[in-house]
């Protein structure tokens, strides 16, 4: 009988602890990542023990799970399962080195440091690091924040290939209209943008709705009157005290958890705008991450190989010949069961900007 990593991993979204009476056969376990085999570490007499202890929190963990989330969850270890490495440009990447100043990003540009073939390192993506559950990178390229303008030393292993993003678009403002039953809009910044009584610019209406829904209530460049328009449109617009109202709700369980189940172990926070922040990011991550997986069933892996997870969107090595079939697919966007529609883009990740 034995534990693996991701079968601790199990547990520990629920604050299980795996190991409460067995702690000092296994205090070792975390440092050399190993499977806890039980019939090798544990003495004869504690096995059945262990056994049952076992099967107790096995019961309990069922039951805090009603939301079958960790079934969803599991279904996201495709995804990271089948990510390859990427290919680099070393010209472009040695050129960015030597004319970069920056310390922090010659430090990223580092991380990509490819082999003699050209290939960077494979990358591992910590997906429980934080409240609101967004990737950090463990080990190997630091994608998430590498800026834009470096992008272009990320190169393609086909002949005449593309590296392409399928990105959602206006994820988190559209997941905070899914919770406040708002209708489907095709451009939420532009319909922002009809509701005022003055002109504002369609980029101003969308960086005052990601100020708004993160708590800020005062609109830069405008005067207080003005301001104060642009916060309560966007206030009720997302009718945000309903989103309130369920960022803050907390289970029979004593469990706060997005709109797909997962814990949010915050329930010391009452502070308006990180509850919202917490359950809007949370919520956003397990949509992203369920349509990734997804996709990759549907896709020729061969010819779009997927290197990276960038938040919202999902980064493709595509080979000439299947860009359109590529495209095609992403096209149609993502079909939630519970949630609806959430439409989708292709953009080329690569070019400079």
């Amino acid at each position: 009988m034995m534990l693996d990593n991701n079968e601790i991993l199990r547990f520990s979204f629920y604050n299980i602890e795996v190991y409460e009476n067995f702690k000092k056969y296994v205090k070792f376990f975390k440092e050399i990542e190993q499977s806890f085999d039980i019939e090798e570490i544990l003495p004869d007499h504690k096995i059945e023990s262990w056994k049952e202890e076992y099967t107790r929190k096995c019961e309990k963990l069922t039951n805090l799970d009603q939301n079958k989330y960790l079934s969803l969850s599991k279904s996201h270890d495709f995804l990271f399962d089948n990510l390859k490495p990427s290919f680099i440009n070393k010209v472009l990447l040695k050129l960015f080195l030597e004319k970069e100043s920056n310390e922090t990003i010659v430090k990223n540009l580092k991380t990509f440091y490819p082999n003699r073939k050209g290939i960077a390192k494979h990358i591992e993506y910590d997906r429980n690091n934080n409240v609101s559950g967004r990737l950090v990178v463990k080990k190997g390229p630091s994608i998430l924040t590498l800026p834009s303008r470096c992008r272009s030393i990320i190169s393609s292993r086909f002949d005449n290939g593309e590296i392409l993003s399928a990105d959602f678009i206006s994820l988190e403002p559209r997941v905070c209209l899914k919770i406040s039953n708002k209708k489907e809009v095709n451009d939420i910044y532009e319909d922002i943008q009809q509701k005022m009584s003055f002109e504002i610019d369609r980029s101003v209406a969308k960086r005052s709705t990601i100020s708004v829904l993160y708590g800020k209530k005062y609109i830069d460049g405008f005067s207080k009157e003005r301001s104060d328009e642009i916060y309560n449109t966007i206030h009720e617009y997302f009718n945000l005290d309903k989103v309130l109202e369920e960022s803050k709700n907390i289970d029979s369980f004593s469990i706060r958890r997005n709109i797909m189940g997962k814990p949010i172990w915050n329930l010391q926070e009452e502070r308006p705008h990180l509850l919202i922040n917490n359950y809007i990011q949370s919520s956003a991550v397990d949509i992203s991450l369920t349509y990734f997986s997804s996709i990759l069933k549907i896709l020729d892996l061969k010819k779009a190989v997927p290197i990276f997870v960038v938040h919202d969107s999902i980064v493709f090595d595509i080979e000439k010949d299947y860009k359109e079939e590529f495209k095609k697919v992403v096209s149609k966007g993502y079909y939630n069961d519970n949630l609806g529609y959430f439409p989708l883009k292709i953009e080329t990740f690569n070019r400079s900007k």
